[in-house]
């Protein structure tokens, strides 16, 4: 009997001392719960776009070159053999219209046909008025040519091809004889200043493809250089021109 009693008061405290363990595992385990260690989650690092050619940009710049139809027209425009006097503002440089030098423009006069020659019509009694009013009376023995320049003509083609005031034409100077009796500006020679430019390439300046940047080369002179242009209800205005060295 007491062997029965020892046996069973060992069980007890073997069964006790279980328990006692099992439940300082379970706070432990709770406790370590309560304190441990968490990490944010991990970012990721968007990757850095690189600047792809946007299509869009591609075809604005693409639309700013001149069509095949643009060429042909603004070519027809400054064609010697259509209109002599557009080309002969390709004739000197200058930054803005202002600053062109027109005697160079109206060189040879101010006939609009290049073919058959840039001569007004002078009658041969309007010929000597003039020629003895600019004491020049010695050129009609020479036989050389007139060249007239109404000055209502003059103006009125400044103001075509550029665009400026009515103002600012008035304070142009020419460097050619004025004969009151006429209203014209006149010169006698022989040469001429051909030019017979052709664009190269062309390029619109903005979207609305009004002003336009014009590389052109001339076959009669061996000129080239590089205009600006804007798109006028006359045409063209001539902005600037910078002749090649």
């Amino acid at each position: 009997m007491k062997n029965k009693l020892r046996c069973l008061g060992l069980f007890v405290f073997i069964l006790a001392l279980s328990l006692t363990a099992c439940g300082s595992a379970r706070t432990l385990a709770d406790s370590s719960v309560g304190t441990k260690e968490t990490f944010p989650p991990t970012s990721v690092t968007s990757q850095r776009e690189e600047p792809s050619t946007p299509k869009e940009a591609e075809t604005i710049v693409s639309s700013l070159d001149f069509t095949v139809q643009e060429l042909k027209g603004i070519n027809e425009f400054l064609s010697r053999s259509n209109n002599r006097i557009p080309g002969m503002f390709l004739m000197c440089n200058y930054d803005k219209p202002e600053n062109i030098d027109y005697n160079k423009v109206f060189y040879n006069g101010t006939s609009s046909t290049g073919v058959p020659g840039p001569e007004e019509t002078v009658t041969q009694e309007e010929k000597e008025a003039v020629a003895k009013a600019i004491g020049k009376e010695g050129y009609l023995e020479l036989g050389l040519p007139v060249q007239k320049r109404p000055k209502a003509k003059v103006e009125a083609l400044i103001k075509q091809y550029t665009g400026l005031s009515d103002q600012a034409i008035a304070g142009i100077e020419f460097a050619f004889p004025y004969v009151a009796e006429f209203d014209a500006y006149y010169s006698f020679y022989g040469d001429g200043e051909p030019i017979s430019p052709k664009v190269k390439t062309a390029i619109w300046l903005d979207e609305a493809h009004t002003r336009a940047q014009v590389e052109w080369e001339d076959s009669q002179r061996a000129f080239s250089g590089t205009a600006v242009m804007e798109k006028s209800s006359e045409g063209w205005h001539f902005v600037s021109n910078l002749l090649n060295p």
